[in-house]
């Protein structure tokens, strides 16, 4: 995975990643070339993961003459197969990799080009996101760094990532040296792949923080995340995690971190228990609620737990009419 050549390195190596979404990639390039920034500090390409829908080489042919690489591979990666092709390909001192429906603030590579020089030890940078919906309207802002120090090192950055995952992605920025230590991200991972990949990164070096968002990151429906919540997978590759990081702190704290952890996790949980109900995977949404009773026995665990009971007598019910 090293960079093999000795010609000279751009400081940001910017991937973006598409499929199957021409309109929302024409905004994210947009936002990319928009930047305030010198361009030979910069080298911008687009990783196809073979479009069906659209001719993604002759979409591309006006934005090549404007210094915009483009890359297919031969047959279609994944997710995490994409994004580590994306690290393979960098040649940038820091990599940032979006996805094709992200976007981009005009001074985003200026104001990290800052934040670096001013703390050169980080391995990894990241800071708050704007959530936008499908039609581009902003929502809220998401991962408020006040919940995760101030602006600058992130204190006890493992422990933090054991609790949860406080990086997000379209904001993310990665010394490829960090990448080429860890490897690519984990082949078998679907659902958290990011996060999985930010504790291993953490181990190297300190992550740093920024104050104020920098990008946007669009919402929608979520049909990827019910399809990992109903077949069980959020909550094994999140535990399989939470333990990973669990594994970099002093022996002495990962009981009470893990309990912290779980407590965080149990909120999520209650998400997909209810998308497994819509979807009638009961056994799934069962697991689940059993899962929330061990770990957060609290009153709204309980009555998930009676909810779903009812639900499932009702759909035998209904089996037994029919």
């Amino acid at each position: 995975m090293p960079v093999e050549d000795d010609r000279e390195r751009p400081l940001f190596s910017v991937k973006i990643t598409s499929y199957n979404r021409p309109q929302l990639l024409t905004q994210t390039i947009e936002s990319v070339l928009g930047q305030d920034i010198a361009h030979h500090k910069i080298d911008i390409e687009v990783i196809d993961d073979c479009s069906s829908s659209f001719d993604f080489l002759r979409f591309m042919t006006n934005y090549a003459s404007r210094g915009v690489k483009l890359y297919q591979p031969p047959q279609r990666c994944g997710a995490s197969a994409i994004y580590t092709t994306c690290v393979q390909r960098a040649r940038g001192i820091w990599i940032h990799i979006l996805n094709d429906d992200d976007l981009v603030l005009p001074t985003f590579y200026n104001e990290y080009e800052s934040f670096a020089e001013r703390f050169p030890e980080c391995v990894l940078i990241a800071g708050p996101v704007i959530s936008i919906n499908e039609n581009g309207e902003p929502r809220k802002t998401i991962f408020n760094n006040s919940q995760h120090g101030r602006w600058g090192i992130v204190d006890r950055h493992c422990e933090r990532l054991a609790v949860g995952n406080f990086v997000p992605f379209p904001s993310v920025v990665v010394r490829r040296a960090a990448y080429e230590a860890v490897g690519g991200f984990a082949p078998k991972m679907r659902f958290c792949f990011d996060w999985e990949m930010w504790v291993r990164i953490a181990q190297l070096g300190p992550i740093g923080l920024m104050h104020e968002a920098k990008a946007y990151y669009r919402a929608h429906s979520g049909r990827a995340t019910v399809a990992e919540a109903i077949t069980g997978n959020s909550l094994r590759e999140s535990l399989a995690t939470i333990k990973l990081a669990l594994a970099l702190l002093p022996r002495h704290e990962r009981l009470r971190i893990r309990e912290t952890a779980f407590a965080e996790l149990a909120k999520n949980v209650f998400g997909w228990t209810q998308l497994c109900v819509v979807a009638r995977r009961y056994d799934t949404a069962l697991w689940y609620t059993v899962w929330r009773l061990l770990y957060d026995p609290d009153v709204r665990s309980i009555a998930g737990f009676a909810k779903l009971v009812r639900a499932m007598i009702s759909e035998q019910n209904r089996k037994v009419a029919d």
